[in-house]
């Protein structure tokens, strides 16, 4: 019986980078870099941190949004 192949971890998957808007308005992104880390990161493409929850990446852009006058 032959075995699979295995592929790497890093190798697996590429980072997936999802955009946050608000109706037409483009709040930030954040990059999914593995199944539970993300970085974030505001309008100006400022890096906000990294987090362990997408919903914490979210918070972060939308908190950065409502601070600009």
């Amino acid at each position: 019986m032959k075995s699979k192949p295995q592929i790497l971890p890093e190798l697996a998957e590429e980072p997936r980078e999802y955009s946050v808007y608000f109706g037409r308005d483009r709040l930030g992104r954040y990059v999914q870099l593995d199944k539970k880390i993300f970085d974030a990161f505001g309008k100006d493409d400022r890096f906000l941190g990294t987090f362990r929850k997408e919903k914490e990446a979210r918070k972060a852009i939308y908190a950065e949004s409502d601070d600009r006058p």
